[in-house]
């Protein structure tokens, strides 16, 4: 069998996850709903990207690698549109990585390593106790 990264998606609802040119999804991993991945890019054996409740959309020439989980926060009475998960273009998730949504994750600019910042963007999505 010839391998084909589409043949290890999964339609959740109206929304197949869209691939870009030369992205490798290991036949291990779920890529399920509402996520876009750049060309170039990489999911590794294990990884969960559970795009079921909003989107998530990873950058080219990204690697998220094994047993990492990507997930995204539904709308509730506390976030009423829910948040999405964005990961850049050239980002490293590292090994077991658990990344929730209400987070970007972007190349550091000034090094030749790749390092993540994590959260570069959160937002309270509970309030304040009265």
């Amino acid at each position: 069998m010839i391998y084909k990264a589409e043949n290890y998606l999964r339609r959740f609802e109206e929304h197949t996850p869209k691939l870009g040119d030369k992205v490798f999804v290991d036949p291990s991993a779920v890529v399920i709903g509402d996520v876009e991945i750049g060309a170039d890019s990489s999911i590794w054996p294990n990884t969960t990207v559970r795009g079921d409740m909003h989107r998530i959309r990873i950058g080219a020439r990204s690697s998220i690698q094994d047993n990492s989980i990507l997930h995204i926060t539904h709308a509730g009475p506390y976030n009423p549109e829910g948040y999405p998960l964005t990961i850049g273009d050239e980002v490293t998730v590292a090994h077991s990585v658990t990344s929730a949504s209400y987070t970007h994750l972007l190349a550091h600019e000034s090094s030749l390593h790749l390092v993540c910042r994590l959260p570069l963007e959160k937002k309270n999505i509970y309030p304040s106790p009265s």
